[in-house]
């Protein structure tokens, strides 16, 4: 009897033993399968969460890179007139003279020359006056900015004005040009 009950013990333990074998080969090893492919997906969304941070730092980099542009643009555009009305340019250009007492000589405005977004009117104005009032004149050309008179070119040269004036006085050649932006758009 002694035997007996160990025989039913040991196969006891063999059919547990297969049952926990069959049951490690049908669903332990499909749970180590489905948990390894959800590790892979966390790993791939930990990546993508990541990526998505590169993409909001890139973002805002490139955001002030254009508020930069913007700001650029918008000081350029300052400088530069949309549009010129020619009267009215000369008519400040002449009271800006009156306001400054220099005279002018002669005033010459060359033909339009175009360009992609913008265009250029070169103009050659010879002005006589005192050395400050030149310089007064200058300042005021640059700070209601008809002319881009940084980038003209300048010739003084002394002017022989009428007998019996102490004044001296100084003939002055300005080469300015002024930026008109096309319809088209610009810059």
């Amino acid at each position: 009897m002694n035997n007996t009950k160990i025989m039913i013990f040991i196969l006891f333990i063999i059919i547990a033993a297969s049952m926990v074998g069959v049951w490690y080969f049908v669903n332990y090893k499909e749970f180590e399968i489905q948990y390894e492919d959800r590790m892979a997906t966390i790993e791939s969304l930990d990546k993508a969460i990541a990526n998505a941070g590169q993409v909001e730092e890139d973002l805002k980099r490139k955001n002030t890179e254009l508020a930069e542009v913007k700001e650029e643009f918008e000081k350029l555009k300052k400088k530069v007139q949309v549009r010129v009305d020619i009267p009215k340019l000369l008519k400040e250009t002449e009271q800006a003279s009156l306001d400054t007492k220099v005279k002018f000589n002669e005033i010459k405005i060359e033909n339009l020359v175009p360009y992609e977004g913008y265009s250029e009117i070169p103009i050659e104005l010879q002005i006589v006056g005192g050395y400050h009032d030149l310089g007064k004149y200058l300042r005021k050309l640059e700070y209601m900015k008809l002319f881009n008179v940084n980038a003209g070119t300048l010739q003084l040269q002394p002017f022989i004005g009428r007998e019996g004036s102490n004044k001296v006085e100084i003939n002055m050649t300005l080469n300015v040009k002024s930026f008109v932006l096309n319809d088209t758009g610009g810059l």
